[in-house]
């Protein structure tokens, strides 16, 4: 299969790469793509760890309002991680096609999950009851990420 050129989504108006300081404004996932976010698929959240290095974890997540948002654990490295480090990178690849994928690059921000709504939500994406047992209900908090950048591979 032929790979086809990225496509990077930029607002409308703007040149898909900005100029010098410049930055990217509101960025959405175009419809090509869509499934990529709603499906039950795995994901790879990178942050950036206190030795400065890359951390990078599996992840569900859900896609909502132009954001992404992920139910972690309070004490899960990448939650801690961007609680001093905000910048992530965000990637989710067809497993039949891995020359398909939406990368998302962008600002990360930490709050709490009252009652585990999202995590429930997420479960439920990947058809996991709202009863299933979670021993870390107690710790689970939200990770969302505002977009600065959002690039759709493949076709």
């Amino acid at each position: 299969m032929l790979a086809v050129p990225a496509a990077v989504v930029a607002p409308a108006g703007r040149s898909a790469a900005p100029t010098s300081g410049e930055r990217y404004g509101p960025a959405v996932i175009p419809d090509s793509h869509r499934d990529l976010m709603d499906g039950p698929l795995t994901a790879i959240l990178t942050s950036i760890g206190a030795d400065g290095l890359p951390q990078s974890s599996a992840v569900w997540f859900w896609w909502e309002d132009g954001r992404l948002l992920v139910s972690t654990k309070r004490w899960a490295a990448k939650f801690r991680n961007v609680q001093q480090r905000p910048p992530v990178g965000f990637i989710v690849v067809v497993p039949a096609n891995e020359f398909r994928y939406v990368e998302i690059r962008g600002t990360a921000t930490t709050g709490e999950d009252p009652g585990c709504t999202l995590r429930d939500r997420i479960r439920a994406k990947h058809g996991i009851g709202a009863d299933a047992p979670d021993p870390a209900a107690a710790d689970r908090v939200v990770m969302t990420v505002e977009p600065v950048r959002i690039v759709a591979y493949g076709s």
